[in-house]
């Protein structure tokens, strides 16, 4: 149904950048939607770790597993959502980590399909499409104001 990807420079390297964005546990303090996060598979992160996730999606509160499917520090994570759980019927994020002279480009994005069909198709286009990239956008732009310090 969606697929939204944004991008910025944060001024920090790619390291530091990855740390924060790709480690769940982190997600609180950068991602303006998650409001817990943590991992339920012990250290540390690779393919196959999972993460339990508490999000708030519009004026609603979700919970869902997610599972990491690519795992390269600090160039790239991808994350699945566990069938079966949350709003989605279908759910991927990534991130891509890319050093330059100003410090670290990250490109993070989100593929997905919300429950319901038809129904789920006209809310996604009337609500949740509308607000995902500037969430996104303020997600990045909390993470750089953090790592940038």
């Amino acid at each position: 149904m969606g697929r939204v990807e944004v991008q910025r420079t944060i001024a920090a390297p790619c390291e530091r950048v990855f740390e924060l964005i790709a480690n769940g546990d982190n997600a609180p303090q950068w991602h303006l939607s998650v409001v817990s996060a943590h991992h339920e598979t012990a250290p540390p992160i690779r393919v196959g770790s999972r993460l339990r996730v508490q999000a708030e999606v519009g004026r609603r509160s979700y919970a869902w597993t997610q599972e990491v499917t690519a795992w390269d520090p600090p160039r790239v994570f991808r994350d699945r959502l566990v069938p079966g759980e949350g709003p989605f019927h279908r759910f991927e994020d990534w991130g891509q980590f890319e050093a330059t002279a100003a410090g670290t480009r990250v490109t993070f994005g989100v593929d997905y399909a919300l429950r319901g069909g038809p129904l789920g198709w006209l809310i996604d286009r009337l609500v949740l499409h509308r607000r995902l990239r500037p969430q996104m956008e303020g997600s990045l732009a909390k993470a750089a104001s953090l790592v940038e310090r």
